[in-house]
Order: C-alpha cells, then sequence, then structure tokens
C-alpha cells in the first residue's frame, strides 16, 4: 500500500528507492548482488551532501555518523602502522561510506514500499538459487552467491525477520489493498527461513529469542502479556517438535554433531574438528591479547604466531587452515586492539539504544522501523559471537546500509509524525 507521502520525490528520492529495492533484491540473488544498490546508495548520498543541506542532526544523528567514521579511522590507523596488506582494511572502509546513505535516507528517503518490495523478492529469489544449489548441483549447503553458508543462512533469517516488520505496517491498511503485500511478505518470511534452513547454518537460531522480544516490546500491549507470553511458549514447543521430528540429517544432524564436538574439545581437548577448531581458535586468540591489547598484532604476525603453535603441537594443524578466529570481538580486538574493540561495540550499542528508544512510539511507520533496525542491530551482534560476519563485504555492507537506510527512514518519519495530520496506521 502506498500512501501520497511515499508516492512524493525528486531524483534523489528516485535514485534512494531504487537503490534500497535493488540491494535487497540483489543481495542473494546474484553474485555480487549487494554491491549494485549500494553502489547507487552511496552516489545518492554524496550528490545529496554536495548540496550541502542543512541537515539538523540531534546528538543521537551526530554520535552515530562519528562512530561509523570512528571505526573506519582506527581501521585504517592500525592498518598504517602494522604494515598490513590493502585487502585488510577493505570491509572497515565501508562505515564511512554508510554516513552519507545515512543524511540521505533522513532528508530523501526511500519509499518504503521499495524498500518491502526488496526484502520480499529478495528472500523469495534465494528460494531459486537454493532449490538450484542442493537439488540440480548437488552442494548439500546452500551457498547462494556469498561463498559460505553461514552468512547466506544468516541473511536469510535476517530477511525473513524483516518482512515480518513489514507485515505489521499492514495492520491500518484497506483490506483489499493489503492482501498482495500480505502474500508478498508472507512469501518473503517463509522463503527467508527456508533459505536459512537449507544453509544448515547453526548459529544464525540464537537471533530468533532477542528479535521476539523486540517485536513483543513494539507490538504488544499490555493486557496481552499473559497471551504473548503463552503464545512464545507455544511456539517454542512447535519448533521443538518440529526439530524432533526431522530426519537426522541436515540441521538437525550439525546440531547434535556440534554438541559431540565440545565435548570432544572439553574432554579430549580435540580441535581438530569444526567447533573444536573454533574453540581452539577463540582460546589462542584470548591467551595472545593481552600480549598487545591496544593495539592488537598485525595480521602476518598472528598468522606466523598460529603456524607455530601448530608445529610445535600446541595446537591441531586443522587450525591453521581457518582464515579468523569465528568471533567478530576476539578478531576486532586480536587485530585492532581495544580501541578497535570498543569502536565496533560503541556503534553496536548507540544504534541499538536508538532503535529502542523508539519501539513504542505512537507512530506505526517509525514503530514497524525501529523493529527492523533494532533486529539487525541484535540478530548481527549474535551473529558475531560464531563467526566474523563484518568481515566478508556481503555481511558488512547488509549491516550498514540496514542501519542507513532503517535510522534514515526512521528519524525522517518521526520529523513528520508530530504534526502530521493522518491516523497512526503505516504502510508499506
Amino acid at each position: 500500500m502506498v500512501n501520497k507521502m511515499d508516492r512524493a520525490g525528486g531524483p534523489l528520492e528516485l535514485m534512494a528507492s531504487l537503490g534500497a529495492f535493488l540491494f535487497f533484491c540483489l543481495m542473494l540473488a546474484v553474485p555480487s548482488g549487494y554491491s549494485y544498490g549500494a553502489a547507487l546508495l552511496l552516489l545518492a548520498g554524496l550528490l545529496f551532501c554536495a548540496q550541502r543541506p542543512a541537515l539538523g542532526l540531534s546528538r543521537e544523528d551526530r554520535m552515530l555518523a562519528w562512530l561509523l567514521l570512528a571505526n573506519t579511522l582506527i581501521a585504517l590507523a592500525i592498518f598504517l602502522l602494522h604494515g598490513d596488506e590493502l585487502k585488510t582494511i577493505d570491509q572497515s572502509s565501508r562505515y564511512a561510506m554508510a554516513i552519507p546513505i545515512m543524511w540521505l535516507a533522513m532528508q530523501r528517503p526511500p519509499r518504503r514500499s521499495w524498500i518491502w518490495a526488496g526484502v520480499a523478492l529478495g528472500a523469495i529469489a534465494s528460494v531459486g538459487i537454493t532449490l538450484w544449489q542442493r537439488h540440480w548441483e548437488g552442494i548439500d549447503r546452500a551457498t547462494g552467491f556469498v561463498t559460505s553458508a553461514i552468512p547466506y543462512g544468516d541473511i536469510g533469517l535476517m530477511m525473513a525477520i524483516l518482512c515480518a516488520a513489514a507485515l505489521f505496517s499492514l495492520s491500518g491498511a484497506a483490506r483489499g489493498r493489503a492482501w498482495p503485500w500480505a502474500c508478498l511478505l508472507g512469501l518473503g518470511v517463509l522463503a527467508g527461513l527456508f533459505s536459512c534452513v537449507a544453509s544448515e547454518t547453526r548459529g544464525a537460531w540464537i537471533a530468533l529469542p532477542p528479535v521476539a522480544v523486540i517485536f513483543c516490546v513494539a507490538f504488544g500491549r499490555r493486557r496481552d502479556l499473559w497471551r504473548l507470553l503463552g503464545a512464545g511458549v507455544a511456539g517454542v514447543a512447535v519448533l521443538a517438535a518440529v526439530f524432533v521430528m526431522m530426519p537426522d540429517q541436515g540441521l538437525k544432524a550439525r546440531s547434535f554433531e556440534a554438541v559431540r564436538e565440545v565435548q570432544m574439545y572439553l574432554h579430549e581437548r580435540n580441535s581438530g574438528t569444526s567447533v573444536g577448531a573454533r574453540l581452539e581458535m577463540w582460546r589462542m586468540a584470548l591467551e595472545h591479547i593481552p600480549k598487545k591489547p591496544l593495539l592488537g598484532w598485525s595480521y602476518a604476525q598472528y598468522e606466523a604466531q598460529v603456524k607455530r603453535e601448530t608445529v610445535a603441537n600446541k595446537a591441531s594443524p586443522f587450525v591453521a587452515t581457518l582464515a579468523n578466529t569465528h568471533n567478530n570481538y576476539l578478531e576486532v580486538w586480536l587485530h585492532q586492539g581495544s580501541f578497535g574493540l570498543l569502536a565496533l561495540l560503541a556503534l553496536y550499542w548507540c544504534a541499538l539504544r536508538g532503535f529502542c528508544r523508539r519501539l513504542r512510539h505512537p507512530d506505526l511507520n517509525v514503530r514497524v522501523l525501529a523493529v527492523s533496525g533494532a533486529s539487525v542491530m541484535a540478530s548481527f551482534f549474535l551473529f558475531g559471537l560464531t563467526q566474523v560476519i563484518l568481515g566478508r563485504n556481503n555481511g558488512v555492507l547488509f549491516f550498514l546500509v540496514s542501519l542507513a537506510v532503517f535510522w534514515g527512514c526512521m528519524r525522517h518519519e518521526e520529523g513528520l509524525a508530530p504534526g502530521l495530520a493522518r491516523p497512526t496506521q503505516a504502510s508499506p
């Protein structure tokens, strides 16, 4: 459903809308799908900034922009200090690029209908890729075009969550205009979940409990508290029953395998398994971080140290084959020191706090965007516990573009809401 405000706009709004649509729609559907929409959004953001507009930034807006810039500048300083390869600064440079996109979305926001259509169609398109890879290519775990099953599953689940948030924006729409959107977004939810399950990603699912809390806070009413609790318990019971009845293969088999590998590591120090190697990498990182806590280790230095320990039989040779620590926070702390870790955690905290402050906003448009942004922040924070999700182009761009778009659109809607002569229903 599209209202008058959603239809209005000039060239920059059109570029922003098309960029947001392409970003989400192509994310999982084509090789490097994340780059096309992000590039268009960045171009629109730079053109907007070139006009030297009066931004009217709040304290929160300025803090978020400074933290985005700080994450890039700290990484750049550490890169120059350590003499690392140029590719190690690649993902960190993206943080500063999110600033003009955020400012653009605050003043010339992309149309919400284009955002939600892109998310839903992107999730649905991933099903085709998933089926092709698993049934025609014979790949056990769907990876899409993002080189790994883990971020593919994480982003698939994230798209399902965003489609679920968008469904709540239909609550005030006329039934005849809402049902096409409800069908599209509902399919997006199912498609995103399917792709996540088909990727057999285990770490993605830990994001669901905090996301469920975010949804309950935003859309639940106090008198419905017991109903929500009952629905939550019922949902957990259904998921548990589905898990128990699943065939002993795929996601279920990998879940039991993870438990077994943890036990093997704890009892036998076996680091020759997938989970055991990650636990060993965490142990080694925690052992070496105190030696250089402020500025961290260069990539070359630490790689040489890991090889020395494997040669000395202090760790399994399998550990040396891992590309990173498989923990976003240990990875940043290890290679960018305490300054890099604090900057990243501060960014998460500032963004999540800002979104959560608006979960009970009287305007439903603001609330839906706040739920979307808070869900991205909470989910990616948890994704980072078991992988370096922000160390990949697809992961860091999904995180940053979503943050910039949802924050900017939310702040724009918040500015309209107080004097807006319309009911507090939202539209996609």
